[in-house]
């Protein structure tokens, strides 16, 4: 057995969760799930932050690092980052709209200093159950600022300059597709427009996912 599977049954014993329930949280299917667990695949980056983010804990710890488990270390310096909602006409970030503050859903959220070294970071709150169950309306997810992705990232991009999602990405030669986890909802596909441009600007990739109960 691997690393990353042995620590993924570590995180699964300390959380107390079912191979079921964890497929459920993720929308990773039970049977992806099985190979990773035995060892016989690996989980790609997307599928491994899925995981950590379902288990509640440090993404380079499932990887196999020798890092603590826990994502925050007690006594850890953190940096304030807003988190976002609407991209208003213009685009992202000078004409972002912040979310306005309500009990309990903070318009700021905090990052550790070692991942704030690594890129400019913002949040945003999800607002639809386009990704869900792994993603869900009212979670916040933490992206890195970066203006591509590979296939298989989850993005936040902006449609059109008027609209924020959060969607896995798949490229191909005339565009890219946004797809959702959620299979009620159906994929987006931007086909490159005549000026070599899509409609959809990628604002950045998420790193995390923050949800409060």
């Amino acid at each position: 057995m691997g690393m990353i599977a042995a620590r993924i049954k570590e995180g699964m014993e300390i959380r107390s969760l079912k191979q079921s329930e964890l497929a459920k949280m993720t929308g990773i299917s039970r049977g992806t799930l099985s190979s990773y667990l035995s060892g016989r695949y690996t989980p790609k980056q997307n599928n491994l932050l899925l995981i950590a983010n379902a288990l509640n804990v440090s993404e380079d710890w499932l990887a196999g690092k020798d890092v603590p488990l826990s994502r925050h270390m007690p006594g850890q310096k953190s940096v304030t980052i807003q988190v976002f909602q609407h991209i208003s006409s213009g685009g992202f970030p000078e004409f972002a709209e912040r979310v306005p503050s309500k009990a309990g859903m903070p318009d700021t959220e905090e990052i550790t200093e070692m991942l704030a070294s690594t890129g400019s970071f913002f949040g945003l709150r999800v607002t639809d159950d386009g990704m869900a169950p792994s993603i869900c309306s009212g979670d916040v997810v933490i992206a890195r600022k970066q203006e591509d992705g590979e296939t298989g990232d989850i993005v936040v991009v902006s449609i059109n300059d008027s609209e924020a999602a959060c969607k896995r990405l798949r490229k191909y030669r005339d565009g890219i597709e946004l797809i959702g986890n959620n299979p009620l909802c159906q994929a987006f596909d931007c086909p490159k427009q005549d000026n070599g441009k899509n409609s959809v600007k990628i604002l950045g990739k998420v790193v995390e996912l923050r949800r409060r109960f």
